[in-house]
């Protein structure tokens, strides 16, 4: 074991990667890697890098439910080329157990995206699942579901599933573990007009999709209230959050997000 959970029963998972902040031109850069924090002393338990060969800046560490895996994004060299995965890392020793790579067809296109977030929820049938979120900005997607238990995929959420292409990866789930959340984006109508950002509200007990429109234009986190009737969803770009009625599936209020954003395409002189 790399660490006693006895002895440290609650730790905080943080990734690392990359260049570190600040740092001087022709700092060597940091493999991909993580850090285990006591949340009571804030002393730091443990830390492992992964080198492969490559170099990537994490943006997240998610863990299994029962906190047997971290789940980190990784990069690795094949063939002198870097490839970015998902380093699937065994919590007790610290050590990667499985290498997932990701890749799909989009407009004709083979892509390969990186992770984003990753959540952890129990589904209204009882099942553990994690979801891998992939892509960054307003092109997110494809996401998986993986059961911890072995962490094989046990479903996709494609094009195929929301009818519409994904936006920034922020998934969530409401407390029944019923619904599945996905934002969504017309990115190619930015330029025209506003109310582009939907959410695709999907049952996961028979992929049923419903999808709520004309939630802003970049959706940027989202979360639904504790008794599961309402979602709230931020909208980066108009600097609104929004009230959907999840029996309803519509936008039934918004207001301002107190912290001004800005406009897709636009940064006033004075902002710089």
């Amino acid at each position: 074991d790399a660490w006693d959970p006895k002895a440290h029963p609650m730790v905080y998972v943080s990734s690392e990667g990359g260049v570190p902040f600040g740092a001087a031109t022709g700092t060597t850069p940091l493999y991909p890697g993580l850090h285990l924090i006591d949340a009571y002393s804030k002393e730091l338990v443990a830390s492992a890098n992964y080198n492969l060969g490559a170099t990537v800046s994490p943006h997240t560490v998610g863990v299994s439910q029962d906190g047997k895996w971290f789940y980190l994004e990784g990069a690795r060299s094949i063939d002198g080329k870097t490839e970015i995965v998902v380093f699937v890392i065994n919590a007790r020793t610290l050590k990667i157990a499985k290498v997932l790579k990701q890749e799909s067809m989009f407009q004709g296109v083979l892509r390969t995206q990186n992770l984003h977030h990753v959540t952890a929820f129990t589904d209204s049938k009882g099942n553990d699942r994690v979801a891998l979120e992939f892509g960054f900005g307003s092109t997110g997607g494809p996401h998986f579901l993986l059961d911890p238990k072995d962490n094989k995929v046990v479903k996709a959420i494609t094009m195929d599933d929301t009818g519409y292409p994904m936006g920034h990866p922020f998934l969530t789930v409401d407390p029944t573990g019923k619904f599945l959340f996905v934002s969504l984006k017309m990115a190619a109508w930015a330029g025209a007009t506003h109310g582009i950002a939907g959410i695709a509200k999907i049952n996961m007990e028979n992929w049923a999709v419903t999808v709520i429109t004309e939630v802003g234009d970049h959706i940027i986190g989202m979360m639904t209230t504790a008794d599961g009737k309402f979602l709230y969803a931020n909208d980066g770009e108009g600097s609104r959050t929004y009230k959907i009625d999840l029996a309803l599936n519509q936008v039934v209020a918004s207001t301002s997000a107190s912290v001004a954003g800005r406009l897709a395409g636009s940064m006033p002189s004075s902002w710089k």
